[in-house]
């Protein structure tokens, strides 16, 4: 579109040339003929494309569609022409292009559509318009009635598609065409219509290959495959590898939605289906989207807000106004939250070891807990909050507003420490500085630009937009996915991995490990608790031998017969699958495999866990188990203080050094020696002020006479000079002269000559005396006759300073120089005058100080481009040193594999859970689940009557007050932490109940829950929890509080669920509780109690809401009679005497302090 806008106007003669060829033809007869499929009608998908459709260049737009009005009835005769031809020989290809008359009809549709919206008078100005529109009609309707018969009529591609891909593309492209004969018909005040004929009825397709039909026709491929053949965007590409990480300006603010291939087989793709260049190129993009669209969503919010008219108030607006904070917005179930700073001010650019160049920013710190006036408080707020918030490695944009209103937004990582955050929110509760890293190189000459030019006033606006990203965690992935190193047909498990267009996998042959020779044997006896050794072995290639294993291990080893299965079937297969629902023991059986593996010499092998809580989880068994210790956990997030000793970094430093440290140590030292001189001119870079020797070369080279005439000065101005050298102002008033320059720039020789004031009487003023000897320093020395030191007052002023006294030793010191006392210059001669007289000691204060700021412009102008090279001579050298120092989606992998048809083992057996609280998931999800006997007996519930129940009430969400908080009781046997374990749904909920709960237990929350909170609403109350979150209380007290996504994995005594979602008394039929529709969340809430489960919430909520899986769980609850108003409590003495509670309070009455000290739970609702 921008190359429209260039004045040889190339682009729009072209397509004018195009559209008004003479010679268009459906089948090229000639040489001079022009393809109607692969030039005219790819003209016309152009012109009616989303890109140029959403483009802000309106004006370009509207020159499209005005050479398209101009030139309508050439449009018209070609259309009536290449379209009849088409549909005379029943198909819409040439001989060198496969064309379906579904593009042809969409294109042209959608294109005179946008025409006639474009142009209102287009159909009554062009009498053939509404001819053309009827026939397009026609044209259409008998082709959708010849690709739809059977056999098909017309020789075109979409009459292989299946019968519902046929008819949902057939049904949009009438409604396209409808929507175009009504313009022409409401245009011509007719409402007549054509008989419509109906395609021919088809039987649906299987529900995988309707959604893979859909996915087709949505198609839009990247980089050339894209509509029109133009791209997005300019990083928008077929090729991943030449695809940015980091994505840029115009990709941020792309008006088209991203390309995001479908991750399932079948889907359309511009590469092969079995090619794992396909699944590299999936994989890359769809991970990359989840770096790039948090920032893309914010920025587009961010500049929606800028686009409004001043006086309207947005959000932006508003946290402008308060220096900052949260950005939170709703549009329809979506919503944006992100963090905003404002006032950003550039200091300085340095060189960092990993990261390479780093702007060091300054901003406002936002309103709340982070400009607390203490600053411990402050300095304990960020520490917290800056696991989640400004965090290092973190993703962060620079949204730049220049003053003419040019907006360009800025990528980088943040590389400042935590503790250099904490330390500059101790400094200042009004400011906060950070290091940042901006990936485009362009963003470092215009910050270099801004440090150098010093006009803030000029810079415009500039905010900072944080995304919730680890930029650093998922940036060597995306890297690794693009490395020319390790090309895609290289990666092992092609044959399992990538995405066959069959989408079957049922009939793969799965090889034995590659590491698995013939002879190889696997040592199983380690599986066998048994006083005497257990030789057995199992030989992958041999079926005997497997079999025999199998056998075994079912009958007498510490695995479930499908556990069992599940390791034979791992030890036997280089691809596995293991499933299992809670508690059936898949951590369990995944500790004993690397207990075989390891057993059995077969090493290295590499765990990789989803969260650093699971890795160290199982890291942990390992090491309990005695399994081995030549464990190495990568990474260091390790919050296991037994694990963290196991960290590569901590490792490392009990190693003696070697020769490949010694060599990291001379690449470290060159790229600090270039970091040294980075400093040092970063420092000349900023510096307002040009040294003397700068001022020395320039006066030299350019006005040699005002150079000798300021270093060889009057004699007495040279006496004076050096008696003063060496003495200092006063601290406080800055200003120390050491050079000439400096010296003749201040005027230190005309206040040597500027009398002092005197009082009413005649008398020097004793204040004044001090003021100026203060401001001279020991300058009266050379008033001395003798060289002696005059005596000083307590103040430090001169005794006896008669005006006269004065004058008369100013004569006698001017005698010895032959001159008379020099008159004061107050001369105000402009720069040309100033520069033309070099006699620069006879220059006024102010003559001065304008020609020196004019000396140092120039100074600094002409330094400019040496440092602009040097500042990139030293960035390449550095980031080249570096390199050196470093050389020395939603669905799941498992998920597809296993719904492709690889074989997969599946667990069965569960431990976890007495069968009742079982039941709740094994009905609806697991039905061939079985209860090991360790929980077929577990013990009551002591205190209630019911060890499951559902508390139904209709108390709605929003309530508040103290009616909003339900208790219960449990009795003091449950003393340990974990016992009780409080589950929310919610983030927000979280905090609510630690609220609730502060003055009846302390509240022990997992850090992963409390740095999300970082990003809710409730920021300094979050804040306040993890600063407060290692109080010491009594184990007695403490119960866990955790959202339901972090407490998958753990399991818990007695868990209480707090569900939320109530509409009180009146629910509405297809209700929407959120979170809770969600299956998979749901099965993890209802399966981590062992013994007790207490769920709080609305059952008719629920049920109007259609799950299918609430409906079940309550149905079943209902039948047993574990579901009610009130929560029944009971004594353990006295079983049979059962008390409903209902309300808050009624738990300390009928049970004040229980049997020992009773534990209060809360949950609000």
């Amino acid at each position: 579109m921008t190359s429209l806008s260039q004045p040889s106007k190339e682009g729009i003669h072209r397509i004018q040339d195009i559209l008004l060829h003479e010679s268009v033809r459906s089948e090229a007869v000639n040489p001079d003929d022009l393809s109607f499929q692969r030039a005219y009608l790819p003209v016309l998908g152009y012109i009616s494309s989303r890109w140029v459709l959403r483009s802000t260049l309106r004006r370009n737009i509207n020159a499209l569609y005005g050479l398209l009005h101009h030139s309508f009835e050439d449009v018209d005769r070609t259309l009536q022409s290449c379209i009849g031809s088409c549909m005379d020989k029943k198909s819409f290809s040439d001989s060198s292009a496969s064309v379906s008359g579904l593009r042809v009809f969409c294109t042209v549709t959608k294109c005179l559509f946008e025409y006639a919206t474009h142009f209102k008078n287009a159909v009554s100005q062009h009498a053939c318009f509404s001819d053309l529109v009827t026939k397009l009609v026609e044209w259409s309707e008998v082709w959708a009635l010849g690709v739809c018969s059977s056999p098909p009529q017309f020789n075109d591609p979409i009459a292989d598609w299946s019968p519902d891909s046929k008819t949902i593309a057939i049904d949009r492209m009438k409604k396209s065409v409808d929507a175009l004969y009504e313009v022409v018909a409401r245009a011509e005040g007719s409402t007549l219509r054509p008989t419509p004929r109906k395609a021919e009825a088809l039987e649906p397709g299987s529900e995988n290959q309707i959604l893979v039909d859909k996915l087709n026709m949505t198609y839009d491929g990247p980089g050339i495959h894209h509509t029109g053949g133009t791209p997005r965007h300019d990083n928008d590409d077929e090729e991943v590898a030449r695809i940015q990480v980091v994505p840029t300006h115009g990709e941020l603010t792309a008006s088209e939605d991203p390309y995001l291939p479908a991750n399932i087989p079948g889907a359309r793709h511009h590469l092969p289906g079995d090619s794992m260049e396909r699944l590299v190129d999936i994989q890359f993009r769809l991970l990359r989207e989840e770096l790039i669209a948090p920032i893309r969503a914010s920025l587009l919010q961010v500049l929606d807000d800028f686009q409004k008219p001043p006086s309207s108030k947005t959000q932006l607006s508003t946290l402008l106004e308060k220096g900052g904070g949260l950005y939170r917005t709703q549009s329809g179930s979506d919503s944006v939250m992100f963090s905003m700073y404002t006032g950003v001010k550039f200091k300085n650019i340095d060189c960092d070891l990993k990261w390479g160049l780093a702007v060091d920013l300054e901003f406002d710190t936002p309103h709340g807990l982070a400009r607390n006036p203490s600053a411990a408080k402050r300095a304990a707020y960020w520490e917290s909050v800056g696991r989640k918030r400004l965090m290092q490695g973190g993703l962060i944009g620079l949204l730049w507003v220049s003053a003419s209103q040019e907006v360009k937004f800025y990528i980088g990582a943040i590389t400042s420490f935590p503790d250099d955050l904490r330390k500059s929110a101790v400094a200042s509760p009004d400011t906060l500085a950070l290091k940042v890293s901006f990936f485009d190189s362009e963003a470092e000459v215009r910050i270099l630009n801004a440090l150098h030019q010093r006009r803030p006033d000029e810079e415009g606006t500039k905010i900072l937009i944080e995304a919730p990203i680890m930029f650093e965690s998922i940036r060597p992935f995306l890297e690794s996915l693009q490395s020319p190193e390790r090309p895609p047909p290289s990666i092992p498990f092609a044959r399992y991995l990538t995405h066959p267009d069959s989408g079957d996998l049922s009939n793969v042959e799965i090889d034995p490990p590659a590491y698995a020779t013939p002879r190889f044997e696997f040592k199983l006896g380690c599986l066998f608790d048994s006083d005497q050794p257990v030789n057995l072995t199992l030989r992958p290639h041999d079926a005997l031998s497997v079999e025999n294993a199998r056998d075994a291990l079912k009958a007498h080893s510490r695995l479930d017969p499908s556990q069992a299965d599940a390791m034979v079937n791992v030890l036997t297969s280089e691809v596995s699958l293991i499933q299992g629902p809670p508690g059936t023991g898949k951590s369990f059986t995944g500790v004993e495999l690397l207990r075989v593996l390891i057993s059995s010499g077969v090493r290295p092998v590499l765990l990789i866990a989803f969260t650093n809580h699971a890795l160290d989880n199982i890291v942990t068994h390992v090491l309990q188990k005695g399994i081995t210790k030549k464990i190495i956990r990568l990474g260091a997030r390790s919050n296991d203080p037994t694990v963290s000793q196991y960290t590569l970094e901590n490792i490392l430093k009990t190693k003696p050094p070697s020769q490949a440290d010694k060599a990291a140590r001379q690449a470290r030292q060159k790229v600090r020696n270039l970091q040294g001189s980075f400093t040092q001119l970063m420092s000349t870079v900023i510096a307002e002020t040009a040294d003397e020797s700068q001022y020395q070369e320039y006066l030299q080279l350019h006005l040699p006479d005002h150079f000798n005439a300021l270093y060889t000065p009057p004699s007495w101005i040279q006496q004076v000079f050096d008696q003063s050298k060496g003495w200092n102002k006063v601290a406080g008033h800055g200003y120390k002269s050491d050079g000439l320059l400096d010296f003749w720039r201040n005027g230190e020789d005309l206040k040597f000559i500027t009398p002092p004031p005197v009082n009413e009487e005649g008398y020097l003023d004793e204040g004044t005396q001090a003021t100026r000897a203060r401001r001279s320093g020991r300058r009266f020395d050379a008033l001395s006759v003798d060289g002696s030191e005059e005596e000083e007052d307590e103040d430090g002023a001169l005794t006896e300073p008669e005006e006269e006294d004065w004058l008369a030793r100013m004569a006698d010191f001017f005698a010895r120089h032959e001159l008379e006392i020099p008159t004061i210059p107050v001369s105000a001669r402009d720069l040309r005058r100033l520069h033309k007289d070099s006699n620069v000691w006879d220059m006024s204060l102010d003559e001065r100080e304008r020609i020196s700021e004019h000396w140092n412009t120039c100074i600094r102008e002409l330094a400019w481009d040496d440092q602009k090279e040097e500042f990139n001579h030293l960035k390449n050298r550095h980031a080249e040193a570096r390199k050196t120092l470093a050389q020395v989606v939603d669905r799941s992998l498992m998920e597809r594999l296993f719904n492709m048809g690889l074989p997969m083992s599946q667990l069965d057996v569960q431990r976890r859970m007495r069968p009742e609280i079982a039941n709740l998931v094994r009905d609806k999800l697991y039905p061939a689940l079985k209860d090991h006997e360790l929980v077929q007996s577990p013990p009551k519930i002591r205190g209630m009557a019911r060890d499951v129940f559902f508390l139904d009430h209709r108390h709605a969400e929003e309530s508040g007050g103290d009616d909003s908080a339900s208790k219960t009781n449990a009795q003091g046997k449950y003393t340990r932490t974990g016992d009780i374990v409080v589950l929310c749904a919610y983030l927000g909920q979280l905090a609510k109940v630690r609220k609730l709960l502060s003055n009846e237990v302390a509240t022990v929350i997992d850090e992963r829950d409390a740095v999300q909170l970082i990003n809710h609403e409730d920021n300094d109350e979050a804040a306040e929890i993890l600063v407060d979150s290692a109080e010491q209380v009594q184990v007695s007290k403490r119960i866990l509080l955790r959202t339901v996504d972090n407490f998958q994995g753990e399991e818990g005594t007695i868990v209480i669920l707090s569900l939320v979602r109530n509409s009180g008394d009146n629910p509405k039929a297809g209700r929407k509780i959120g979170f809770l529709k969600s299956t998979n969340r749901v099965n993890v809430a209802l399966s981590r109690a062992r013994e007790g489960l207490y769920i709080l919430g609305n059952s008719e909520d629920l049920l109007a809401s259609k799950s299918e899986m609430w409906s079940n769980v309550i149905d079943q609850l209902k039948r047993n009679d574990q579901i009610g108003p009130a929560l029944p409590l009971s004594c353990s003495r006295h079983p049979n005497n059962v008390v409903p509670v209902s309300k808050p309070g009624q738990i300390s009455i009928h049970a004040p302090d229980g049997q020992a000290a009773a534990l209060r739970i809360a949950t609000r609702d």
